[in-house]
C-alpha cells in the first residue's frame, strides 16, 4: 500500500507532485499528507487512502529510525519492519514506559536502543508519538501520528497519521539564502529539549534537510514550569500565538452568519477542575484567538465516547482500555461538561465500532472547517499546560506533538481562494470551480450527536448518555457476553 494511497503524488508530474488534483467541476484538491490508519474486518471502501504502520516504514530502505512513543511492544513492532531495514537499520526507541525492563528479545535486535526521558513533574509523561525516518537515498521523513507502538492500537483504533514529503537536504544556495523554516526550528527545539545527547546529535543531522515543502505547523509541549519568553513556546499559548500571527476568517457584511465553534476531540480527559475556568476561561480561549482580535463568543464542544459506543465497539468492552477516563474526575466535571458531551459517531468513515485513540481539535465556522490539529494531547492541564502565578508561568507536565493545519500555510500568492475539507463529509466537492481543497479525513460525523438533547435533564445513568469512565465496573454484557471488572 502506497503511504498516501489513491491520493498518492507522481514524481514525474509536476502538478501531481505538489498533490494536487483536478475534478471534472476544475476543482483543486491537495492532499493535506493526513490519512486515516487502516482497521482491520472493515469494508474495503472504508480503508481506501488509509495506512498501517507497516507501509509507513516500508517506504523506502531505511538506514536510522527513531520511534518517540509512550507504549511499546517491541516483538510487534519489528514484525511491522521490513527485513532490510530490521536487520540493517539502527532504530532508536524513546519511549514512556519507566518500568520497563529492556525485552529479552532484543538480544535478538542488536541494532535496538532504548531511552526513557526524564520527566521533572509528577503524574507526567512521555506521550509524543512521531518518527523520524532516514533513508539510504539521502532523504529523511517526518510521521507524526497518534498510535502506541501496540498492535491493538494499529488495527483496531480509530487513529491518524500526518507524513512529511520525502526530504532533500539543503544545497548550498538554500544555506547561503539564510532562511529560516518555522517547521525545522520547532522540531529541533522540541528535540534539544530532551538534552540526551544522542537527540542533541539528531537534531543537528535533521538541521540539514530542508523542510520548506511540510505545509504544516508543529504544536509542542515539553514539561516543565516555563516563564518569560519560554511560556509561549509550548501547549496551549505556542497554539493561541500560532492562531493570533496567521489565522484569520471572512467577515464580510454580506457573508451569512452561522454558528462558530471548537470541537475537542480525545481519547482521554483529565482532571479540570470543579467548573470550567481552566477549560473555558484558559484552554478554550487560547483557542479562540485570530490575527488582531479574539472570538469570545466560539463555544466549546466534545467528542468522546459513551459508555454503550464502548460496549457495542468492535473489541467489546476492551475498546474501552485506550479511554482512560476516570470516573472521579467524570462526577467533578459533568456539572459543565455534560451539556457539551458529544458522542462517538464516525459511520461516514466506517468507525463508529472502532474507538478513537486519536486526538483532534478543529474550528468550525459557518460550517466549514477552518483549521485541523491532529496531536498527542488528550484534554488535559498534563497535555496543555496550566497557568500558574497570575498567569505569570506555564507548567506542563507532558511531552506531546502534533501538526496544525490551516488554510494560510497553502496560500502561496495565487488566485485561487483555499479551503480545508473534510475528506469525508458529503458536501466536499460543492465548492466554487477554482478553489483549493485541502482534504482533511476528520474520522466523526457532522452534524455533532449531543449526548442530550437542550432540553433533556441530564441522566447519568443512561449507558447512552454517559461518558465512558474505565474504573468502575459494567453489569451489561457486550457482543462477546462479558461483563466489565476494571
Amino acid at each position: 500500500m502506497n503511504v498516501l494511497g489513491k491520493r498518492s503524488y507522481k514524481e514525474d508530474d509536476s502538478f501531481e507532485k505538489k498533490g494536487y488534483k483536478k475534478s471534472k467541476k476544475e476543482l483543486i484538491n491537495i492532499n493535506s499528507r493526513i490519512n486515516l490508519t487502516s482497521v482491520i474486518n472493515l469494508k474495503e471502501s472504508y480503508n481506501e487512502n488509509t495506512v498501517t504502520l507497516s507501509s509507513l516504514l516500508s517506504q523506502k530502505k531505511s538506514t536510522n529510525i527513531i520511534q518517540f512513543n509512550f507504549l511499546l511492544d517491541l516483538d510487534w513492532f519489528m514484525s511491522q519492519v521490513p527485513l532490510h531495514s530490521r536487520n540493517d537499520a539502527k532504530i532508536l526507541f524513546i519511549h514512556g514506559m519507566r518500568d520497563m525492563t529492556i525485552p529479552e528479545s532484543s538480544k535478538l535486535y542488536p541494532n535496538t536502543r532504548f531511552l526513557t526521558p526524564y520527566i521533572p513533574l509528577p503524574y507526567g509523561s512521555h506521550h509524543t508519538k512521531a518518527m523520524i525516518l532516514f533513508y539510504d537515498d539521502d532523504t529523511m521523513q517526518v510521521i507524526i501520528h497518534t498510535a502506541n507502538l501496540i498492535s491493538n492500537d494499529w488495527e483496531y483504533k480509530t487513529q491518524a497519521v500526518w507524513t512529511s514529503p520525502f526530504l532533500k537536504k539543503k544545497t548550498e544556495d538554500y544555506i547561503k539564502s539564510g532562511k529560516e523554516c518555522e517547521f525545522e526550528k520547532k522540531l529541533c527545539e522540541y528535540i534539544k529539549f530532551y538534552n540526551i545527547p544522542v537527540l542533541n546529535k539528531l537534531a543537528e543531522r535533521v538541521s540539514m534537510f530542508n523542510f520548506e515543502d511540510c505545509n504544516a505547523i508543529l504544536i509542542a509541549s515539553v514539561p516543565g514550569i516555563h516563564k518569560g519568553a519560554e511560556m509561549d513556546k509550548w501547549g496551549h499559548l505556542l497554539l493561541k500565538q500560532v492562531l493570533s500571527k496567521k489565522f484569520k476568517i471572512d467577515k464580510s457584511e454580506n457573508k451569512e452568519k452561522k454558528e462558530s465553534y471548537i470541537i475537542s476531540q480525545m481519547s482521554s480527559i483529565g482532571s479540570l477542575g470543579k467548573d470550567d475556568r481552566w477549560l473555558d476561561k484558559e484552554f478554550c480561549q487560547s483557542l479562540r484567538y485570530m490575527i488582531s482580535d479574539v472570538d469570545n463568543t466560539t463555544k466549546l464542544k466534545l467528542v468522546y465516547p459513551t459508555v454503550d459506543n464502548v460496549r457495542n465497539s468492535s473489541e467489546g468492552w476492551d475498546g474501552g482500555n485506550c479511554l482512560p477516563f476516570s470516573n472521579s474526575n467524570w462526577e467533578k466535571q459533568s456539572s459543565y461538561m455534560g451539556k457539551i458531551l458529544h458522542k462517538w459517531k464516525a459511520d461516514n468513515s466506517g468507525r463508529s465500532r472502532s474507538m478513537p485513540h486519536i486526538k483532534t481539535y478543529t474550528r468550525i465556522d459557518d460550517d466549514e472547517v477552518s483549521w485541523f490539529l491532529l496531536t498527542s494531547s488528550n484534554l488535559s492541564k498534563a497535555a496543555w499546560g496550566t497557568l500558574q502565578k497570575q498567569g505569570k508561568q506555564l507548567m506542563i507536565r507532558n511531552y506531546e506533538l502534533g501538526v496544525l493545519i490551516l488554510p494560510e500555510i497553502f496560500d502561496k500568492g495565487e488566485s485561487q481562494q483555499v479551503k480545508l475539507v473534510n475528506y469525508y463529509g458529503k458536501d466536499k466537492n460543492k465548492a466554487s470551480p477554482g478553489v483549493k481543497n485541502i482534504e482533511i479525513p476528520i474520522p466523526f460525523d457532522f452534524p455533532l450527536s449531543p449526548y442530550h438533547d437542550k432540553n433533556e435533564t441530564i441522566n447519568t445513568d443512561s449507558n447512552t448518555s454517559t461518558p465512558w469512565t474505565w474504573d468502575i465496573p459494567r453489569n451489561e454484557m457486550d457482543l462477546f457476553g462479558n461483563k466489565y471488572s476494571p
